[in-house]
């Protein structure tokens, strides 16, 4: 199923699989159709998100980029229904 956030710099989201929970966070938007993208998995792993294809980030998850804005990264989410993706600020 797939999913679109919305996200500015700095701002993030978090992969959540039984018992394990992964935050992602943009560090950089380039255009509108390119950002970094960093996903914590017990060390800082980076990305470079576009919208040309897709990377697989975490086991069957994959992050492609829409069209945002400047300051604005248009994050697609595809991912098993098994998986919970939620936004940071929900997070308690």
């Amino acid at each position: 199923m797939a999913l679109v956030l919305n996200l500015k710099k700095g701002e993030d989201f978090f992969i959540i699989d039984k018992d394990n929970k992964h935050r992602c966070v943009v560090t950089r938007i380039d255009t509108p159709t390119r950002f970094k993208l960093t996903v914590e998995k017990g060390f800082n792993e980076e990305y470079k998100i576009d919208d040309r294809h897709s990377e697989v980030v975490y086991p069957n998850v994959r992050i492609s980029a829409g069209e945002g804005r400047h300051d604005v990264a248009k994050v697609n989410v595809e991912a098993p229904n098994r998986i919970s993706i939620v936004r940071g600020k929900l997070m308690p």
